[in-house]
């Protein structure tokens, strides 16, 4: 049994994102994926356990970002080439001509491999560019203003059926499959091309709801457009997963004759909410019990049960209006990760933004932070219970500094919570 994957970038700017995780529906985990590149600058993204081979990369200085410490992975040369390895189940093979960034900072793989055959120490990682991010992070602060728009052609090998890296918003892919069942987890704002899935009934997850989405026929193929920027092309033999439910596409196709604009109840039982798009943010739960008329919400709230919400960009999940009173305790499970340039709020209760309200947030040097707001906006004063801030930095956290800087644990997740009782005591406890 095996799971490997072509990949080949074509000339144009690009970032490709080979850090998909969703596991067990959509997850990298165990392929062997080999990249070649293009003579102009390609960008990769790196984080799993698996074997990645970039060798080819070409000419022209890439840049490889990889999740993780640069002291985690073992080096060696190898043939020419620099191979770094996290026990039996990752491994990344990289050209002396291209630059490694990891979460501590970036060093030149040739001057590595120039160490390692001479058996001198490792040369000094250069702080000002980290892989501490997302792609999309990443992305932006390589390419500031660019918008990727190169083509990357994937081809499916092995006998057990693969899953796909994904591209950037603005980048298309090309994906021609295998007989078994192969999944392509479709990133917001990209042209994916998956028509030639071939056998097998194949999953193409899609991060928006099915009405989002407009259906139409391109020859043998569906074709699902969602704004200005996001097409897909599927095969009729395969089935879609949406934010909000399940559908085979040739359901949907059957369909588009006499509904040019199908609904999930036009489906009918056809359509199915069992199985949906992991990864996202989910719709916000909260307590329905006999409380909830009086908009005193005791029960918790709860957000994203299975893998959490995704917030970043100044999104935010709004509460209604909540009656609080007494004791007080917030509590969140976290996983942060921001830029220094500015605080990451994880909760704010109060009668409008930034006035007269209660904030729990992470500081930009890691530790926890409650601060109370006046009516104005303003702190409170010392003694009426002003910022109160934890003594250490949060567990797992790392903090960057300079340009570029990020507050991240590495995808480690904290449980966070702050006590206010009925005197204003206040009490931070983080584990």
């Amino acid at each position: 049994m095996s799971k490997s994957t072509r990949y080949f970038i074509q000339p144009g700017s690009n970032f490709t994102d080979f850090s998909l995780d969703y596991a067990p529906e959509a997850t990298l985990a165990g392929h062997t994926i080999t990249v070649k590149g293009t003579s102009n600058v390609d960008y990769l993204f790196v984080s799993g356990a698996f074997h990645l081979d970039f060798s080819e990369s070409l000419s022209g200085q890439d840049v490889v970002f990889v999740r993780g410490s640069r002291g985690a992975f073992t080096p060696s040369v190898v043939d020419g080439t620099l191979v770094l390895r996290i026990g039996i189940a990752t491994s990344l093979r990289l050209s002396e001509d291209d630059v490694v960034v990891f979460d501590d900072g970036k060093t030149v793989v040739k001057d590595w491999m120039t160490a390692l055959n001479a058996n001198t120490p490792a040369p000094a990682l250069d702080a000002s560019l980290t892989s501490m991010g997302t792609a999309n992070d990443l992305s932006q602060r390589v390419m500031p203003g660019v918008t990727p728009n190169a083509l990357v052609r994937a081809f499916g090998g092995g006998d057990e059926g693969n899953t796909f890296a994904q591209v950037q918003s603005g980048m298309t892919m090309s994906v021609k499959g295998t007989t078994a069942v192969d999944v392509v987890y479709v990133k917001a704002g990209t042209v994916v091309d998956f028509s030639e899935s071939l056998g097998g009934v194949d999953k193409l997850y899609l991060t928006g709801s099915f009405t989002d989405y407009r259906f139409t026929l391109d020859n043998a193929s569906l074709k699902l457009v969602r704004g200005d920027t996001e097409s897909v092309l599927a095969s009729t033999d395969d089935r879609l997963i949406f934010a909000d439910g399940t559908v085979l596409v040739q359901d949907i196709v059957n369909l588009l004759p006499n509904q040019p604009s199908p609904t999930p109840d036009n489906l009918a039982a056809k359509w199915s909410t069992n199985e949906r798009t992991p990864g996202l943010a989910p719709p916000l739960d909260l307590d329905t019990g006999p409380n909830a008329a009086d908009n005193d919400y005791r029960s918790p709230v709860i957000v994203g049960r299975e893998r959490g919400a995704s917030i970043s960009g100044g999104s935010y999940y709004a509460l209604p209006s909540v009656s609080v009173s007494g004791d007080i305790t917030f509590a969140a499970w976290v996983r942060p990760e921001f830029s220094t340039s500015a605080e990451g709020c994880l909760i704010e209760v109060g009668n409008a933004n930034s006035a007269s309200n209660l904030m729990l947030r992470i500081a930009i040097d890691g530790r926890l932070k409650f601060q109370p707001k006046s009516a104005a906006g303003a702190n409170l004063e010392a003694s009426e219970a002003g910022s109160v801030t934890s003594t250490n930095v949060l567990p797992n956290v790392t903090v960057t500094s300079g340009a570029g800087g990020q507050v991240s644990s590495g995808g480690a997740w904290i449980h966070v919570a702050v006590t206010v009782d009925s005197a204003r005591n206040v009490k931070l406890q983080r584990v």
